[in-house]
């Protein structure tokens, strides 16, 4: 059975989910969340973050970079196609992270900056699971009230991250695709699906 494709976060929808998350979700998983939403990072790659990826020791970095290997495709043939990406991280996130560090230190007394960003519960030398970011997703979305119609999921982050980048850019799509490190374009077109409030909007434009 294919697995349904997951959609964008717009609008209303994605302030309804920061809104709840923003106030009832723990640290990890409220930065977890607003961290996916602006780095347009895969899931794979969020689970590979460690501490010393964001933080220089003094402060959060202005920007965060990870090795090829891993990124989508960065360990198999195509892997000499594939480099590092860097993404960097506006004031906003920064502090989210700030804050979300503030309360490991709390926890833990010190930073091991080899420690993984997003620790699993089960395994906290190892980052949270693939699995467990798609189950996150889907319950912000849910708790958040909308609409159960089963295509929310941790791609849900990447495909808001792309409708962030393309309308900022003045709809530039080899900028968008850029950001989103595809090597095709047609590949970032099917991330950029229009929703019926901008549909409507741009209608009532005409003329």
């Amino acid at each position: 059975m294919r697995m349904a494709t997951r959609v964008p976060l717009q609008g209303d929808a994605e302030l309804s989910v920061l809104s709840h998350v923003r106030g009832c979700w723990n640290p990890r998983n409220r930065c977890l969340i607003e961290f996916g939403l602006r780095t347009g990072f895969r899931a794979s790659e969020i689970s590979a973050l460690r501490i010393a990826d964001v933080w220089d020791g003094a402060d959060v970095r202005t920007s965060v970079t990870l090795a090829r290997r891993f990124l989508k495709n960065g360990r198999g043939v195509r892997r000499a196609a594939v480099r590092s990406r860097t993404v960097p991280l506006s004031e906003g996130t920064r502090g989210v992270i700030r804050a979300y560090l503030a309360h490991r230190i709390a926890r833990e007394g010190s930073l091991n900056v080899d420690s993984p960003l997003f620790k699993s519960t089960q395994r906290p030398d190892r980052g949270i699971g693939r699995w467990m970011i798609n189950v996150l997703v889907k319950r912000a979305c849910t708790q958040a009230g909308l609409p159960q119609h089963g295509r929310w999921g941790s791609h849900t982050l990447r495909k808001s991250f792309a409708h962030h980048v393309y309308r900022a850019s003045g709809h530039d799509i080899n900028l968008t695709r850029a950001a989103l490190a595809h090597r095709d374009i047609a590949t970032t077109q099917r991330y950029l699906t229009v929703s019926e409030e901008e549909l409507q909007a741009t209608i009532r434009r005409i003329g």
